[in-house]
């Protein structure tokens, strides 16, 4: 069988795909990867082949942020002033960042098809000048979405209002009604210029109420456990894979036998673009000085030195193998970013959010609602309450929680499960 796999240009979005991209290879089969340059080297080392795709402006290969400075300036400094005015500047570039050049896109994957002829088509939800094109050149296709399940609008809804939020994260009902009246139009403006690009390839395509909303038209992978939340029963046609684990090498720095340690260790990460809030990752580390417990640090695009000096057992790095540093750690404290939190859950940890932005929200909540983590607000949470949340998860019942979650996704690994997906839509034998 013939995969072929299309992905933006960026390692968050590469990672869970790439695990079932590793399962489909090891069965047999050949695996394809449309993507940029950035993750060209990825795909590479994990023995895949790459054509070149370009899905966007950006790119990144999961070490540090890149993009127009100014845009990336104004995205922090929006997360400084609280949840609405981030989502708020994420709802305005909504307009203009994700329909990127259809028509190029279009071209491009026609000539990819018809030199491949793939058996399957496994698409990033996201990556919708490609859906668009898929759709107009009529080439049956799942989606795989990696982020919270939030991100696939029941009716009545709007991509990118947080529906689903912390008590944290209270807001003026003006405020909240502004964003939800922004976020619907700009849903309403998508949705027509998606239809408008997929017509263009095809008259007769029948046209989207919501382009957000509508999954692959061979089905769609949500790389999110069943048991959090109400999603599945929201969402009865997609299928719930749990967690999508890429494989990682154990490493060197976190010797010995996993969590076979004298103190808590906390495994600390704001995901690649937020970690350049270093206000936030300051907070972060004193409230672990201040409990003497020892850490693994992923500083992304803050340069470790700022921290200042840390305990000789801690681990900080600009980028850590975040599955293999998870495996050794206890608890985690983290952005609420989808990778980190499913593969947190698959280690059997409970999180301590921090959201910033998207769907970051939606997964702090289901975290909290479910017993398996805490949330704070991370530009008001200061030392005392970063100490005091990381000891209520351990001390309290949410350990056990998820360390019996990250059982139960274990024994069925999502990678495993999407793999089987495709395989049998393209008449493989199970």
């Amino acid at each position: 069988m013939i995969a072929l796999l299309v992905v933006p240009d960026y390692a968050s979005h590469w990672y869970p795909l790439s695990a079932v991209a590793g399962v489909l290879r090891a069965r047999g089969n050949r695996v394809v990867v449309a993507t940029g340059r950035a993750l060209a080297p990825l795909v590479a080392a994990g023995g895949h082949e790459h054509v070149e795709l370009t899905l966007g402006s950006g790119s990144n290969r999961g070490v540090r942020p890149f993009g127009a400075d100014s845009e990336i300036d104004a995205f922090f400094a929006a997360t400084r002033e609280g949840m609405i005015a981030t989502l708020r500047y994420q709802a305005e570039r909504r307009r203009h960042d994700l329909l990127w050049e259809p028509r190029a896109v279009a071209e491009r994957l026609r000539r990819i098809v018809a030199r491949l002829a793939p058996d399957t088509v496994l698409v990033d939800q996201l990556a919708f000048s490609a859906t668009a094109a898929l759709r107009g050149l009529r080439v049956p296709f799942f989606s795989f979405l990696p982020g919270h399940p939030c991100q696939l609008p029941a009716r009545g809804q709007a991509f990118g209002y947080p529906e689903l939020r912390p008590p944290a994260f209270a807001a003026s009902a003006a405020a909240l009604h502004s964003l939800r009246e922004l976020c619907g139009e700009v849903s309403s403006e998508f949705t027509a210029a998606y239809n408008a690009s997929t017509r263009a390839l095809d008259p007769t395509a029948e046209p989207l109420a919501d382009a957000f909303a509508a999954g692959g038209t061979l089905g769609t992978l949500v790389n999110y456990p069943s048991q959090i939340g109400t999603h599945a029963g929201r969402l009865p046609h997609a299928s719930f894979l749990g967690s999508c684990i890429r494989l990682e090498d154990r490493d060197t720095r976190f010797a010995g036998p996993a969590r076979r340690h004298t103190r808590p260790r906390a495994y600390v990460s704001l995901g690649t673009f937020l970690s350049a809030r270093t206000d936030v990752l300051r907070r972060i580390v004193q409230a672990l000085k201040t409990l003497t417990w020892d850490a693994v640090i992923a500083t992304g695009a803050t340069e470790p030195r700022t921290l200042g000096p840390v305990p000789s057992t801690w681990v900080v790095a600009e980028h850590l193998p975040q599955v293999a540093a998870l495996e050794a750690c206890d608890i985690v404290v983290s952005h609420g970013g989808n990778n980190t939190v499913t593969e947190a859950l698959t280690a059997g940890l409970p999180v301590l959010t921090a959201p910033f932005s998207t769907d970051q929200f939606a997964g702090a909540e289901d975290l909290r609602r479910a017993g398996l983590g805490e949330v704070l607000d991370p530009s008001t949470a200061g030392t005392d309450a970063i100490a005091a949340g990381l000891t209520s998860l351990l001390d309290g019942d949410a350990a056990g929680r998820a360390a019996a979650l990250g059982a139960e996704l274990r024994r069925a690994p999502g990678a495993r499960l999407a793999a089987g997906i495709v395989e049998a839509a393209a008449g493989m034998p199970s």
